[in-house]
């Protein structure tokens, strides 16, 4: 402890680390969540968040309660509460402190922390699994891509551009080099190619790679669509000399593999098609599907028996998660039918009062294909359903026969069916347009190796 580092190079500057404590790197760990949202900015909503997953804790700490019972149940998260809570792997410095510290605290396989409040949401945690720091090998590929990604990667652009010059012939001409250096390294760029001129310096060679001179007038040429970050500090002309160098030895590079490398040769060619087909695809299907105001309500009119509402009907459904609030529920409830009114007030006082009470749902619903108005009796404007051993509390209102939808109604349906017309039409104009001959004994041939 107390040792101290040699000076080290960072983005922001030169450091001088002295070592104070050392933790040895504690893996990753996976955990997973029930998640509660809230709006920050109201207060409201941030005080009942706080009583739910105050309540959710508490119904979780009791032996008969299941974690993915109650995460599929209560949990906001709708990206992971249908498959318990589960989160990706992650170590130190991939999430939020906060959420890192919880994660990393808990010690027993589904310990449960608990509460944690975040910016926009209050969260509780159970631990799945750890493991400790991967071997080199199972990291080496993981490494490797931020390295190239981190700043110092320079060095090995450096390394990369010192072959290229030795492979492609790169001389450089020293002296002229130099003066340019000299004269237009104080020079801004907006004034570099009028510093050119007056000093006569446009055909000052640069170097020559492959029998080609660059001169300074080329270098000009190339700054002029390019940027630089601003961070990036030296001389004008020294760094965008390097960026002209490295530019152009890429490019010869890539022409020679284009030239002499089949591999690469195929792969661009792949490259090359998928973009067309993309750009065709982009074209004549998704963004049309999307844009084509007029084809899509054609489309529609064409094709409107697809878009029909089933039988539907106005209700308000009440899932009974505490039987020991169901008294005050049926009070509330019973003898009424469907009331914008009474369903905000409900809502609002379970929400307050027992947020592990009840789950709610209204609305206009198709009654055939849902799990719970199926089972219901038309006829009656409030009755209670037990389905799955879980009760019900249902208010029915008016009752919809069935009917084309309106436009705007279907017009997600619509766009979807449009674009995969027009993607079949635009299947069978190719084909028309540029017929293919299938050779049956190769495909067989082909098949049989392949599965040989």
């Amino acid at each position: 402890m107390g040792q101290l580092s040699d000076p080290v190079l960072s983005n922001f500057g030169y450091h001088i680390i002295q070592v104070k404590d050392r933790q040895p790197n504690p893996g990753q760990v996976r955990v997973s969540h029930i998640l509660v949202r809230f709006d920050a900015e109201d207060p409201t909503q941030e005080e009942n968040a706080r009583r739910k997953i105050s309540d959710i804790y508490a119904e979780i700490q009791k032996e008969s309660t299941i974690w993915e019972d109650i995460v599929k149940t209560f949990s906001e998260d709708p990206a992971t509460n249908q498959r318990g809570g589960i989160l990706p792997w992650f170590g130190v410095g991939n999430m939020i402190p906060e959420f890192e510290m919880a994660a990393f605290s808990l010690t027993e396989i589904g310990e449960v922390s608990p509460p944690l409040k975040t910016q926009y949401a209050i969260i509780s945690y159970a631990l799945r699994k750890k493991k400790p720091i991967s071997s080199y090998e199972e990291m080496e590929e993981t490494i490797r891509s931020r390295i190239l990604r981190d700043s110092r990667s320079g060095m090995i652009q450096s390394q990369v551009v010192a072959i290229q010059k030795a492979r492609y012939g790169f001389v450089e001409d020293e002296n002229s080099v130099a003066n340019l250096a000299r004269v237009l390294n104080p020079i801004t760029k907006s004034s570099f190619e009028s510093a050119l001129e007056a000093n006569s310096l446009e055909d000052s060679p640069l170097f020559t790679l492959q029998g080609k001179t660059a001169t300074a007038s080329d270098l000009a040429e190339f700054m002029k669509n390019e940027e630089i970050s601003p961070k990036v500090k030296g001389g004008t002309f020294d760094i965008w000399y390097d960026r002209f160098v490295a530019n152009t030895l890429a490019k010869t590079e890539e022409n020679d593999l284009e030239t002499n490398n089949k591999e690469y040769q195929m792969l661009l060619k792949e490259y090359r098609d998928g973009i067309l087909l993309f750009s065709l695809m982009n074209q004549e299907v998704w963004q049309k599907g999307i844009t084509d105001s007029l084809g899509q309500v054609e489309f529609y009119r064409k094709n409107i028996d697809r878009y029909r509402w089933k039988d539907r009907v106005e209700a308000f459904v009440v899932k009974v998660l505490d039987k020991s609030h169901l008294e005050n529920a049926r009070k509330a409830l019973s003898g009424n039918g469907y009331n914008q009114g009474l369903i905000q007030e409900f809502n609002a006082n379970y929400k307050a009062n027992t947020p592990l009470a009840f789950q709610t749902e209204s609305g206009i619903f198709e009654y055939e294909d849902h799990l719970v108005l199926s089972k219901a009796n038309l006829n009656q404007s409030y009755q209670e359903i037990e389905l799955n051993g879980t009760l019900h509390l249902v208010m029915l209102g008016q009752k919809f026969p069935a009917a084309s939808r309106e436009f705007e109604e279907s017009r997600g349906l619509v766009i979807r069916d449009y674009q995969e017309f027009l993607d079949q039409s635009l299947i069978q104009s190719l084909k028309s347009k540029y017929p293919i001959q299938i050779n049956a004994q190769v495909k067989e041939e082909a098949f049989l190796a392949l599965n040989q």
